[in-house]
């Protein structure tokens, strides 16, 4: 599966049917963003971030010391920058971010998010979940991992990530958005089990306990 050009790019953000149309809005700068050398878009980074901070309740995700009210979960620490203000990911901390634009996948369209090498190589993993699904909208969220060994200060704005896009053969795909992120504009933890294979664990984990 090969990654569109630069010029299939444009052709798509330019598609005169809403239906096959791809949408990265803004674009702020398309010459370094949308570059004829590169197979890929560049994205921003946004300014609304969240934090889970050290944690001493229990493991996270343990249906062990699951309730009535569920699993333990820690609790994120939201917040949003100003323009020109820093957010500094101090090493081997880890950040959820969003980016500045707002993504819409036409239903037969692919993409990867892809870490800048620039800020690869100060240590600075950028997306761990890389899939963006067809029929997505929204901002994308960005989990952000400083690896290196020293403190790393980034702003809104800054190019941060590359988008490349694939074709997808539509033959059996819903329209039907079904992405727990889509539209969301504060990065969240989500869910990592659904609803049947958290009962069918719950009920393992229960069994196990008890004798």
């Amino acid at each position: 599966m090969s990654a569109l050009s630069a010029q299939e790019i444009r052709a798509l953000l330019k598609e005169p049917d809403p239906e096959n149309r791809l949408t990265v809005s803004p674009i702020l700068d398309p010459e370094r963003q949308l570059s004829e050398n590169q197979a890929a878009l560049d994205v921003r980074l946004g300014r609304a971030f969240s934090i889970v901070r050290a944690w001493q309740q229990g493991v996270a995700e343990d249906l062990g010391a699951a309730d009535d009210h569920g699993v333990l979960e820690p609790e994120l620490e939201s917040f949003v920058l100003q323009f020109g203000e820093p957010l500094i990911i101090h090493p081997h901390q880890f950040v959820l971010a969003r980016t500045l634009e707002v993504v819409r996948l036409p239903k037969n369209l692919l993409a990867y998010v892809i870490g800048r090498s620039s800020w690869g190589r100060r240590g600075l993993i950028v997306a761990t979940a890389v899939v963006v699904h067809p029929g997505f909208s929204g901002p994308i969220t960005l989990e952000l991992k400083n690896v290196g060994e020293v403190p790393i200060a980034l702003y809104p704005m800054d190019r941060i990530a590359q988008l490349t896009f694939h074709d997808v053969s539509v033959a059996g795909i819903s329209t039907k958005v079904t992405s727990q992120f889509a539209s969301t504009f504060v990065p969240t933890l989500g869910s990592v089990r659904d609803p049947e294979t958290y009962s069918r664990l719950k009920i393992l984990s229960d069994r196990r306990r008890s004798g």
